[in-house]
């Protein structure tokens, strides 16, 4: 049963990693193709694409009552892409350049939003109102992020080469 489930695991990463390769040449030629900036692309049409995933876990885990799994799946994965993420990508990508106004501008916005989000569930309660206030928060973070990030102090990535395996 061990060698089944250590196979579905290689298998799993497999998969992730064939569709991490696609949906990243996806984002370039978005990038490419609307002369948008690749960060403005990162912090919102691909954060969302792959938070996916996390996303119908969590609205899952709600509907059977679980949502205190959330909160720590939340939180968790905030902790593990602000830390473990952004630490291991100098190890495989190397060194690379960071904008420090725009990554400013981030970084407050992501800290004001947990801060929001811990007071929000301090009561040990989320309610719809705090859902609002929450969506709320992200949709005026995301406007923020798109008009205070300079778009032009960062070029568009060139369009990626189709290969058979990626092209539609």
């Amino acid at each position: 049963m061990l060698i089944t489930w250590i196979f579905v695991a290689v298998a799993g990463f497999g998969i992730a990693m064939v569709a991490s390769r696609w949906a990243v040449q996806q984002a370039a030629m978005l990038a490419y193709g609307t002369s948008l900036p690749p960060f403005i692309i990162g912090i919102t049409f691909f954060a969302i694409g792959t938070d996916v995933p996390e996303i119908t876990n969590s609205v899952l885990a709600s509907l059977v009552g679980h949502g205190d799994l959330n909160v720590g799946d939340s939180v968790g994965s905030v902790m593990t892409q602000i830390t473990l993420i952004l630490g291991l990508l100098p190890f495989f990508g190397g060194s690379f350049a960071v904008g420090p106004y725009r990554a400013s501008i981030v970084s407050l916005l992501a800290i004001a939003a947990l801060v929001i989000g811990a007071l929000l569930v301090a009561d040990g309660y989320l309610s719809r109102l705090d859902a609002v206030l929450l969506l709320s928060t992200w949709a005026v973070a995301t406007a923020v992020a798109w008009r205070y990030t300079p778009p032009e102090s960062e070029p568009v990535m060139q369009a990626p080469k189709r290969n058979r395996f990626f092209t539609r």
